[in-house]
Formats: structure tokens, sequence, C-alpha cells
């Protein structure tokens, strides 16, 4: 079985390639509307990571179909992507001096089943300053990352403290998948 990735972001492909061989993994994503009903964080980002795959587990029926999805909390207020600098901005703002949560939730189809993972991170920012922010937007990075800041590049000098899992907050729980997916392989080959 194949494990068809369900998410345009090359983070998680990159997770991903380090525990599948890469003839195997194939990424097939469709941007998808991101709406939900839920209105807890854990909920939200599972029914998002759910939406995201449930195309891809039609289209492929007999592989794994893996798709994720990551959300940033913060004083109540539910935090995705930027939709400009000025909403970035905001957001960094926000953040600084503060913690917020990070939730990722990952949803594996496979044999019409569904199975997910929620995963939460707290993270703590130090008290940032204009300047700071202003060259981190300029790089562009914060624009394509949930809560406006991605972990593995500058912004790592934002931060104060982490308390939970580190790939969690780049955007994929990739222990907690890796464990999950190896149960679910043994319970394949068990009914065989």
């Amino acid at each position: 079985m194949r494990l068809i990735l369900a998410s345009g972001s090359p983070r998680r492909k990159e997770f991903l390639s380090e525990i599948i061989n890469n003839d195997k993994l194939v990424v097939a994503y469709d941007n998808v509307e991101e709406v939900y009903t839920s209105v807890e964080p854990n909920e939200i980002v599972k029914e998002i990571a759910i939406l995201k795959g449930i195309k891809k587990s039609h289209e492929f029926p007999k592989d794994f179909v893996v798709s994720s999805d990551t959300i940033v909390e913060c004083e109540g207020e539910i935090l995705g992507k930027p939709v400009d600098t000025e909403d970035a901005k905001r957001v960094l703002y926000k953040l600084s001096g503060k913690i917020h949560s990070v939730y990722s939730s990952v949803a594996v189809f496979y044999k019409g089943k569904i199975e997910t993972i929620v995963e939460k991170t707290d993270v703590e920012f130090y008290q940032l300053e204009e300047e700071q922010i202003d060259i981190y937007i300029k790089s562009g990075d914060p624009m394509d990352k949930a809560g406006s800041y991605g972990i593995q590049g500058f912004a790592k000098l934002f931060i104060k403290k982490i308390d939970g899992n580190y790939s969690n907050i780049v955007g994929f729980p990739i222990s907690r998948f890796y464990n999950k997916y190896k149960n679910i392989i043994k319970e394949i080959n068990n009914e065989k």
C-alpha cells in the first residue's frame, strides 16, 4: 500500500519521507476550503484534517491517505495562516510575550476506516520588538504558516519555552503518527 499525503506542506512531506520509502509516498493535494463547525481548537483541527483527506480517500481507496492541519490558539482566538502582511504583523504582536497553543491533527484513512491524532504543544514567545517582526515579515516566511510563524526558521529566535512535541509545532506530530501507523500496519497484517 502506498501512502498518499493529502497536504501541500513540504514540511509534512519531509517528515514522512524519513519513515516511508519515496516510491511509496505520493503527494496528491487539492486546495480545500477550511470550514468547520466545531468550537474547541482540538475539534476544529481534527475536523479540518478529516475534510482535507476525505476526497483523496475516495480517489485512492486501496492506499493509506494521510491528511493534516495545524492551528494556533491564543487567548481564545484561532490563528490560521495570515491573509496578508498586516494580519501576520497583528498575529505576531498578539503572540509576543505570551504563551499560545499549537494544535495539529492527522487523519489516516485506510480500508474504509479513519483514525485521528490530535496533539497540543504550548509555546511561549519572548517579547518581540517591532524590528524583529518587520524583518521576519519581509522574509515572507510567515505567510503560509498557522500563527504566522515557522519554528524551523528565523522565528526560532522568538521562542522562550516549549511544552510538548517540537514536530507538532512544525505542523506534523511525526512520532505520534509513526506509532499509530505501526499499529495500523500490525492490524492489517493480523487480518491476513
